[in-house]
């Protein structure tokens, strides 16, 4: 109140919270004008930001303005607690030269411009004298994340700026918490319209997003103004309405067809207008350009439509349109097949969900548009790619003369009607390539093409029952290699002695050789003969015996291990054999070429036992025929007593355990009850300090000993 005090020095009173330090350090005067006037001086003040403990003695002093320019290390503001703050009117920051915002556009127009911009997001250029606005989106990419107060612009007013000439259309669309453009008295704004412009700011931004240019009140005396196509495309225009427009009677196509963003066309109610036709601009804007740019005519869930409009296959003869839709139309009952079909460019005809129609066939129309052009166009019918497990009656396609059939890429058909497809009188090709479930032809076969497969659908099995030779020449299966035949069938072949071997493994495609009944062949031997074809064949390729889950195999016994010795069996594969009790194992230890016996999960079985069986086919080897366990590399501390009780009621004769990192000793005890057990090899177990290494490197019988 002391009307002539100007100066209040209180400086070094460091006990002294009100004023803060940052105003007492700067003068008496500096002092006076915080208390009097509710001004805080703190230019060139050198901290980055405004710390807490000011803050709040700003917001209780009500202070209504703050100078910070020339603060060269400010980078950032507490945007939302300044803007909390009702009495701050005026935030000078001019020459902060590391603050990146507000943006300078801001910064320059003054304190309260900065507050407005801060609490309304409100980007003043009002008045600017340059021809075009400052880049919004360089100036947006330093807004602060979040959106929250002082971190958005909600409205840009370039009111008056004279010599503007265009709007930044994509930057102003780009920024979402946008609302309102300002831009009356910007006269040389060629877009949008000056009419749109006077509406005011928010009307100027829904005219932006919406990408419409209205021309639907042109009425009776007015032109269609020229367009500037390029123009139009920057700015986002989607949609031109040209409806009511009397005195058009011709679409400026040369103008339109350059507008890449226009995806429709309203031409509602234009009388002169003869082409497209009245019944076409009746169905909106997005149908009429859709036909026109795209070539497309989208009359899809017309209600009540019982036949096409007149006109129809004219129109699109003339615009040459390659895509009809009349898809969901239940009520329409007939298409003219034979004049769409006429049409040269129409490449898809889609007419699913019209239950009413009795030509084409459902597994047609609902099959795709391009798939029933085609069936209408070259009588091939078209059922790719789609997601069905068999195909459908085929008496429905009665009478279309179909001439090929293309089932291609359906992932999930298992099987085909190979006598409905053979019995199509014209057919010559069925096309099934990527049809990965479908066993039957086989891949080989499919990948041939459509004419080899249905080929093959004819005669892809070779039945050679009852084969009167003793031996088949090389050439006769040589020749069969480009029939990829999956089997073969010489069953009850009495008189056969003797099988090209060599020539029936180069038939890449067979899956079974039945030779079941052929007393007089020696190889491959009786024993595998008797096995269906697909096992037979496994052993004369891999030379693997196969009869794994054969209820019938009782017994491996020294005949079969002879028969199989001679053929030089490789493989023994008798997993799963619920009732077979005995395999003999010296006949089978002494088949030198035998290198895996598989025999788990047969629980009749007595001998070997099932801690043998258990570990696998080379395991099972290796203890028929020396006796042998191979425990190396194991991960155990210590041998478990339950399998050491196993191994000895085995009979083992030797274990090894050698490469053991984590074994620590040896159950001398549990050992010593295998009475069967004469070596021990333990080598290279470095937790193991017992027995010594050299025991060990002498050998597992020296261990045992």
């Amino acid at each position: 109140g002391m009307t002539s005090l100007h100066s209040l020095f209180i400086g070094g009173c460091s006990s002294l919270t009100f004023p803060p330090q940052e105003v007492s350090e700067r003068g008496g005067r500096a002092c006076m004008r915080f208390l009097r006037e509710r001004r805080l001086e703190l230019r060139g003040s050198d901290f980055t930001t405004i710390d807490r403990k000011l803050l709040q003695c700003i917001e209780d002093s009500c202070v209504i303005e703050i100078d910070l320019s020339d603060s060269k290390k400010l980078e950032t503001l507490p945007f939302e607690a300044l803007c909390g703050m009702p009495h701050l009117e005026k935030l000078e920051l001019k020459r902060c030269i590391a603050l990146k915002w507000p943006p300078p556009q801001v910064i320059d127009r003054g304190g309260i411009a900065v507050m407005h911009f801060l609490r309304d997001g409100f980007l003043d250029l009002t008045a600017c004298v340059t021809t075009e606005l400052p880049d919004l989106a360089l100036l947006c990419k330093h807004m602060p994340p979040g959106g929250g107060l002082g971190c958005r612009i909600r409205e840009i007013d370039v009111t008056n700026c004279s010599k503007l000439l265009e709007l930044p259309y994509d930057q102003l669309l780009s920024i979402p918490t946008l609302e309102a453009v300002h831009c009356r008295g910007c006269p040389k704004l060629p877009w949008p319209p000056q009419r749109a412009i006077q509406l005011g700011g928010g009307r100027v931004m829904e005219h932006l997003r919406a990408g419409v240019w209205d021309l639907s009140d042109l009425g009776v005396d007015q032109e269609v103004p020229p367009m500037d196509p390029e123009l139009l495309m920057r700015a986002g225009v989607s949609t031109i309405d040209l409806s009511n427009s009397q005195k058009l009677w011709r679409l400026p196509m040369d103008q339109l067809s350059h507008i890449t963003t226009l995806t429709s066309l309203e031409i509602r109610n234009c009388t002169k207008l003869n082409h497209p036709p009245k019944w076409l601009a009746d169905r909106g804007g997005k149908v009429v350009w859709g036909l026109l740019s795209g070539k497309r005519l989208d009359i899809s869930n017309w209600a009540g439509l019982e036949q096409l409009p007149e006109g129809l296959v004219a129109l699109m003869t003339r615009v040459k349109g390659r895509e009809l839709d009349v898809s969901g139309c239940s009520m329409l009952r007939q298409l003219p097949c034979e004049d769409l079909a006429g049409i040269p460019t129409l490449t898809s005809i889609d007419c699913s969900k019209c239950d009413a129609l009795s030509w084409p066939p459902p597994a047609v129309r609902e099959s795709g548009g391009k798939a029933t052009c085609v069936f209408l166009k070259e009588r091939k019918l078209d059922l790719s790619h789609q997601d069905m497990e068999e195909l459908p009656d085929f008496a429905q396609f009665e009478g279309a003369s179909i001439r090929e059939v293309v089932l291609t890429g359906c992932r999930r058909l298992k099987s085909l009607p190979v006598e409905m497809l053979i019995a199509l009188p014209e057919c010559f090709s069925v096309e099934v390539g990527g049809c990965v479930s479908l066993r039957h032809p086989p891949k080989s076969v499919q990948d041939r093409g459509g004419i080899i497969v249905f080929q093959f659908l004819k005669s892809r099995k070779l039945d050679w029952t009852d084969y009167r030779g003793s031996s088949i020449p090389h050439a006769d299966i040589e020749a069969l290699a480009e029939a990829e035949l999956i089997e073969i069938d010489l069953s009850g072949s009495t008189q056969l002695h003797t099988l090209p071997l060599d020539a029936l493994q180069q038939l890449t495609t067979l899956e079974s050789l039945k030779l079941g009944g052929c007393p007089k062949l020696h190889s491959p031997p009786q024993c595998v003969c008797v096995l269906d074809g697909a096992r037979t064949l496994k052993f004369i390729r891999s030379k693997e015996y196969d009869v794994s889950g054969d209820p019938s195999v009782t017994t491996l016994d020294s005949h079969l291990a002879k028969e199989l010795h001679t053929a030089g069996v490789r493989c023994v594969r008798a997993t799963g054999c619920q009732n077979l009790t005995h395999v003999d194992g010296a006949g089978f230890g002494a088949i030198a070429s035998l290198t895996s016996l598989e025999l788990g999960e047969c629980p009749a079985l007595q001998w070997p036992p099932v801690v043998i069986t258990s570990r696998g086919g080379e395991a099972t080897v290796e203890y028929v025929r020396k006796r042998r366990v191979d425990l190396r590399g194991s991960e155990f501390e210590a041998v478990p007593e339950e399998l050491l009780r196993e191994l000895a009621e085995a009979e083992v004769a030797e274990i090894d355990l050698c490469d053991c990192p984590n074994l620590t000793s040896l159950p001398a005890e549990a050992l010593a009850g295998v009475a069967s057990l004469t070596s021990l090899p333990c080598t290279n177990c470095p937790s193991m300090p017992w027995p010594p290494d050299l025991v060990r490197e002498r050998g597992g019988g020296a261990v045992i000993a």
